[in-house]
């Protein structure tokens, strides 16, 4: 096991998984010192604020580790606190070169607020190699332009990105104010050929050309999807 390189664990629906079995899984992590790639699917899982340290904790010792995967859709017991603890292993991942994060709620109203982002947010500052980014905050309707301007920030240091997914969509309380934010840094992301947005609000035609306008003018650009909900 020590020598393993690639791990992938398909746990989704494990609805009798608890938080203990995921402290396991971080423990297991200290044990894989080779480990390069990561693929984790908790949706519906047990996962609670323990669970997301071990697993942060972990992460801190897979020091050859280019891509991770973390799937925890429909965690019901996920809290700001949960996600700070295991960004805090993340943060130090300044190997990775592809990143996969959701965190879209088992239901309305979500427990996920402005916080957990600003924690995501801090930890992406350092992961300046990344290439592959995606996020998934979908439904967490307590999130809002102050959490999410905060993450835009951070995608300014990104520079090294291709390929990059937000998904934001249905969380109400972000507002134009946020996007012209998202606007202003995907200037910055000039390698980008692929790019997946989606989101909810409520301003109309003129911000959506604005986006589209800043992505025209990114030379690498090949492929781009952009969806405003509105309902």
């Amino acid at each position: 096991m020590s020598a393993l390189k690639s791990i992938e664990l398909d746990f989704w629906w494990c609805i009798e998984l608890e938080d203990a079995g995921i402290q396991r899984l971080g423990e297991t992590l200290t044990s894989l010192p080779l480990l390069q790639s990561a693929k984790f699917d908790l949706t519906h899982c047990q996962v609670a604020e323990q669970g997301m340290l071990s697993l942060g904790q972990g992460l801190k010792s897979l020091t050859c580790l280019t891509k991770l995967h973390l799937n925890f859709q429909s965690c019901e017991h996920l809290t700001d606190t949960a996600v700070q603890n295991l960004c805090e292993g993340l943060a130090e991942k300044t190997s990775l070169l592809r990143l996969t994060l959701d965190f879209t709620p088992v239901e309305d109203p979500s427990e996920l607020t402005d916080l957990a982002v600003e924690e995501v947010s801090r930890a992406l500052r350092n992961l300046t190699s990344l290439q592959k980014l995606s996020i998934g905050f979908r439904e967490c309707k307590e999130i809002t332009d102050t959490g999410f301007v905060q993450f835009c920030r951070s995608l300014k240091t990104l520079t090294s990105l291709k390929k990059i997914s937000i998904d934001f969509s249905c969380c109400t309380k972000i507002t134009a104010t946020g996007i012209q934010a998202l606007g202003e840094a995907l200037k910055s992301l000039v390698l980008l050929v692929d790019v997946h947005l989606l989101f909810f609000q409520y301003s109309g035609k003129a911000i959506e050309g604005h986006i589209e306008e800043i992505l025209e003018k990114l030379p690498l650009l090949e492929k781009s999807i952009i969806r405003f909900y509105r309902f």
